[in-house]
């Protein structure tokens, strides 16, 4: 089974925020197929979705960014996890707003939230969707908690479109396709 975790930080104060663009991705999933996040055993919210017959668990953890490896903790204790299947979510600064990159595995490259991951699972193998928040102004945790523009919004709704492909594309035809369209 496919696992899609989409990181961010809970609450009202940050629902709207650049930081939680894996949740966004997420709920946008959600809406698309029509079935509802719901609490699950663990430190987050999920709904199963079936994409072309392939099962995927799309995941909204409910714990702080920095904390993100809890969350990955408990998904890698149910039985049919691996983690060539397991998709992290993620904003990233350093990519223009509107670009979109997946990646195999790799370093965190700074990110708190994908720090803890990989600390949590004691391996960086595993695919990440990062999509572009940036670029960063000033002050990089002042950036990544503030919202979008008006202007923005567009570029924002095209990207997480794009992002859902890229997805669904993984999870039909794998990673190399994915990233050749993504990439």
């Amino acid at each position: 089974m496919n696992i899609l975790l989409g990181i961010g930080n809970p609450g009202r104060d940050y629902e709207s925020t650049r930081h939680n663009i894996g949740y966004l991705l997420i709920n946008e999933l959600s809406n698309k197929y029509n079935i509802p996040l719901k609490p699950a055993k663990g430190d987050y919210l999920e709904a199963n979705i079936e994409i072309e017959g392939e099962r995927v668990k799309i995941v909204r953890s409910l714990v702080f960014m920095n904390n993100s490896g809890v969350v990955a903790k408990q998904l890698s204790a149910l039985p049919d996890f691996l983690l060539k299947k397991f998709i992290v979510v993620l904003d990233d600064f350093a990519l223009p707003l509107g670009r979109i990159r997946i990646k195999r595995g790799g370093s965190s490259g700074g990110h708190r939230g994908l720090e803890s991951i990989i600390y949590a699972l004691g391996s960086a193998r595993f695919p990440r969707l990062r999509i572009g928040i940036g670029p960063v102004e000033d002050d990089a945790v002042d950036f990544v908690l503030s919202g979008f523009t008006a202007e923005e919004i567009d570029t924002l709704t095209e990207s997480i479109k794009r992002a859902i492909v890229s997805v669904e594309i993984f999870v039909k035809e794998g990673i190399e396709e994915a990233m050749n369209y993504a990439n």
